[in-house]
């Protein structure tokens, strides 16, 4: 899906209401907040911004973050049939993007061997066996703002923007590759 060009001068979010963004063949949240006033909806809104999320979904004064494979649009949202009230925020796309942009500047990478972040679930993977590919998985990482990826028998595996990594929040891959 290609992400339109946004000509906003302040971040522009949609609210929809009862409506959820569900996708069990990923389930990808990425975690929970309290956004029951207008500070921790703003506090909210600007993790989704810096860490560039999907949106969030508020459900009885709790935001729970997503992270999307592809990004959404109001056309991926589904009306919630339970009976439990909720609100999904999405932020404009464009926005998005230019939030990337503004956090992204250079490529400086440091390579760090035998040593994983495992607590963090993986976002997706691709071929990385080449200088090439490793390029590649360097671009996407950057693009999509991961935190950083793993690579492993020619796969790299980028690692969901949840939390920040931090060299002392690394260990040892547990089975010694």
């Amino acid at each position: 899906r290609q992400i339109p060009t946004c000509k906003h001068t302040i971040e522009f979010w949609d609210r929809f209401e009862n409506m959820d963004y569900v996708d069990y063949e990923h389930d990808l949240d990425v975690d929970a907040m309290e956004c029951g006033t207008t500070a921790e909806m703003e506090q909210v809104r600007q993790r989704v911004m810096e860490e560039s999320l999907s949106g969030f979904t508020i459900v009885r004064g709790m935001a729970c973050l997503k992270r999307a494979v592809e990004p959404i649009g109001k056309e991926d949202l589904t009306p919630r049939t339970d009976g439990v009230r909720c609100s999904f925020m999405l932020p404009c796309p464009g926005c998005v993007v230019k939030a990337k942009d503004c956090k992204h500047k250079g490529d400086q990478w440091e390579r760090l061997d035998g040593v994983d972040c495992e607590d963090i679930l993986e976002a997706e993977t691709m071929r990385c066996a080449t200088d090439t590919e490793l390029d590649a998985a360097k671009g996407l990482a950057k693009a999509m703002c991961y935190q950083g990826f793993v690579v492993r028998d020619g796969v790299a595996s980028f690692k969901q923007p949840g939390r920040i990594f931090k060299r002392e929040g690394l260990a040892p891959r547990k089975d010694g590759a």
